[in-house]
This record gives structure tokens, sequence and C-alpha cells, in this order.
């Protein structure tokens, strides 16, 4: 089942219209569509059609694997033990989910050689495998295929978003008094940007994926921010969970939080990103189309005047000519 089929099915009831595979749908009933509540629906769409939690159940185990590694090796980690404690609740810049085991920055002061490549790759593990992952979601929601050209823009986006959040947050560490500035952009770019990784993953550039969804949010940034914000408290709520079941902070298996978190709040990430996106852009062309609809009307009016125009005036003409 597609998200098109899934959103039919719950928005039937209430009579909406529902999101296409990027191009605009007709059902006959004149309404626009309504890229709103995203993240609502995408709950709905994922409960209908759970097969879009796949791509992102595998990229589960491979971050969950990477944290496992990152508890177990000598670099310095920070681990929550408690809901809302040590666990960030940022938003969700991309479809991704929490992982429990942080490097902070100063860990990797002084670290040598080969545990610093160490602990660079597992930090990249899950920038990709979510990179990978939302291609995937988004294919299967669209009806579009899996390319090597999707993978790799949508990845590239996701880890060019994962490197200045994490240099932020360095940066954040060196100087406290940047936190709340940092926090307040960060923010508010992620709104905007909401949809940005689902545009990559379905035909656009890193870069134009980012313009387009700057644009397809204006007006909306408020709703956005919802948005992002539900999902990643998701998130992070999942990624607790072990602690909740009082798994040793030590244990491999407080990872799991990783994995419950990657599977569901990354899959409803993008599949909302996936909805938003595909209903925004009809919602743009259906306007588009409307105003050229009515420059048609009026130039067609004022040729009609014009021609009216001609005729009386020629008629005028006419006239004198036989009264002469």
């Amino acid at each position: 089942m597609t998200v098109t089929e899934a959103v039919r099915e719950e928005r039937d009831g209430r009579g909406d219209r529902d999101p296409a595979d990027g191009t605009a749908a007709d059902d006959g009933d004149g309404r626009d569509p309504d890229p709103s509540k995203p993240v609502r629906r995408a709950i709905g769409v994922t409960s209908r059609a759970p097969g879009h939690l796949l791509g992102f159940a595998l990229a589960a185990v491979v971050v969950a694997l990477a944290d496992v590694a990152r508890i177990l090796d000598p670099v310095g980690n920070a681990i929550p033990d408690a809901i809302g404690s040590g666990v960030s609740l940022s938003v969700l810049t991309y479809p991704s989910g929490t992982r429990v085991a942080v490097v902070p920055p100063g860990a990797f002061v002084g670290l040598e050689p080969w545990w610093l490549v160490v602990a660079l790759c597992l930090a990249a593990v899950g920038p990709v495998a979510a990179g990978v992952a939302t291609t995937w979601t988004v294919a299967r929601a669209t009806r579009r295929s899996v390319t090597t050209e999707r993978v790799l823009a949508t990845t590239t986006y996701v880890a060019v978003v994962a490197g200045i959040w994490h240099a932020s947050e360095w940066l954040a560490a060196v100087a406290p008094a940047s936190v709340l500035p940092l926090l307040l952009v960060g923010t508010w770019l992620s709104a905007r940007l909401f949809p940005a990784p689902a545009l990559a993953a379905m035909d656009r550039s890193p870069l134009s994926a980012a313009s387009e969804a700057y644009a397809l949010t204006r007006g909306r940034t408020f709703g956005c921010l919802l948005s992002v914000v539900g999902a990643g408290t998701l998130g992070a709520v999942l990624a607790n969970l072990p602690s909740v079941a009082a798994v040793s902070l030590d244990d491999p298996a407080f990872a799991l939080g990783t994995a419950l978190s990657y599977t569901f709040a990354g899959a409803i990430g993008a599949v909302a990103a996936t909805i938003y996106a595909v209903e925004a852009r009809q919602e743009r062309r259906l306007a588009r189309d409307e105003r050229e609809r009515r420059r048609d009307e009026l130039r067609r009016e004022q040729a009609g005047e014009g021609r009216e125009h001609g005729d009386a005036a020629a008629r005028t003409g006419g006239e004198r000519r036989n009264g002469n």
C-alpha cells in the first residue's frame, strides 16, 4: 500500500483530498490538497501500511550495532539514564531516530588516530543509514524507483545537515553564550526545511531540495515546527525505553532504544515529509494553474472588448458613409 492509498483510506471519512505520486490528484470534488498535520497522518499511514517501516527497521539494526560498538569502545560516551535526562529533545532535522550513545565533543580531544577514525565512522553510520532508508521509504510511498542518484542526493543532504548540527553542538560547548541563538536558528531552519529530505529522495539535488522546501513551507513554519518537534520527541522517548526497563547503562541491550527510535520515528518522519512535500507541490501547482486560467480569461475578455470596440467603430464609419 502506498502513501496515496493509505491516506485515501484515512481521509475518505472526512471527504478530503489525498496526495498522489508527484502529480495532482483529481477526485472530482474540487477541494484543494491540504499539507497539514503530516506527522499525525503519517502515523495513520504506517499503521495501515506497516511495510513503510521496513527501510528504517533495517537501518535501525545497523545503527543499533554501531551504538553497541560505541558503548563497548573506550571512547567516552554520554548515555541517558531516564526519559528526558541526557537525551536531546531536539527537532527532527531529517528522518531518523535518537541514538542512545552520544560522543561528547570533548571525547575527541587527544584521541589516538585509530580511535578517532573509529569514532568518526561510528558517528557517520546514523546519517548514512538514515539517508538510504529515507530514499527507500519515499520511493515506496510515491511509487518511484530507488536509484543511485537519489540515494546519493538524499544521503548527501542528511550528511551535510548532520555535520552542521554536530558543528553547532561543538560551538555551543566552546561558547556557551551561543546555545540559545543556535537553538533558535536551528529550530526555525528545521521547520522550514522539513520536506527537504523527501524532495531530495524524489527528484531534487540537495541544494535545490532545501530551496524548494524553504518555499513550500512559507506561511506554515509553526505547523512544520510542531511536526518536527513531535517526531523528534517520539524518537527521544523510544530511545529511553531501555532505561525504563532498568537496563544497565553499560549493557549493550541499552542500544535497543536506538533500534526502536530509528524504526518508528525515522519511518514516520520520512512518510510525514513525503505527505507534506507531495501535497504542498499539488497546492502550488493548482494555484499556478488557477493564476494562469485567470490570466487567460482576462486576455480573452480584453480581446473581446477590443473586437467589440472595433466592430462598433466600423459600424459608426459605415453609417456616416451611408449618410453622406
